[in-house]
């Protein structure tokens, strides 16, 4: 690591030289969009795609929670094919919709474990329906229309249009 500072002039510091594996995501952890209304709990589902054989167990959090909703880490045993969450909000929970949830996933690798995050998903935060007052237990059904209440139809005929068949017909022959 090299850091560089202007401290009324130009210093620059060195670490020592490091070794650094990089190493291909075991797992991809693909979120689903979630709805929650404020005061309420629902289930966040996340699909797991396994890339690679885990040398243990994967421990997936949420990251990018509004203010107001919680939910807890979640450890998936290596072969699980989703993790499940539970998002509590919040009475007071901030309202609208957030675009920057995603998850932070720990896996572990031989010697060690690779933290990654994952795609952005979209969490909508809702105010309650607010309670009707004074509703009808039940809805009147509405009046039922008699044969006699309706207008005739007159029935329409139709000429042909080709002369002599016209005149045939007004002729009263077929």
């Amino acid at each position: 690591m090299v850091a560089t500072a202007d401290v009324g002039g130009p210093v620059q510091v060195c670490s020592p030289a490091a070794k650094l594996t990089v190493a291909d995501i075991p797992a991809v952890v693909k979120l689903e969009r979630v709805r929650v209304t404020q005061g309420q709990k629902t289930t966040l589902t996340a699909r797991i795609e396994h890339r690679g054989k885990l040398a243990g167990p994967l421990r997936v959090e949420l990251r990018g929670l509004p203010r107001g909703v919680t939910a807890g880490a979640v450890e998936v045993p290596p072969d699980a094919k989703q993790a499940t969450f539970e998002l509590v909000a919040a009475k007071d929970a901030s309202v609208g919709r957030f675009g920057s949830l995603h998850a932070q996933v720990t896996a572990p690798l031989a010697g060690g474990a690779v933290q990654y995050v994952t795609g952005n998903e979209l969490l909508i935060v809702d105010r309650p329906l607010p309670k009707k007052k004074n509703a009808p237990a039940v809805a009147k059904a509405p009046p039922k229309k008699t044969a006699s209440a309706r207008p005739q139809k007159k029935k329409r005929i139709r000429l042909p249009r080709r002369p002599e068949l016209r005149k045939q017909m007004e002729q009263g022959k077929p």
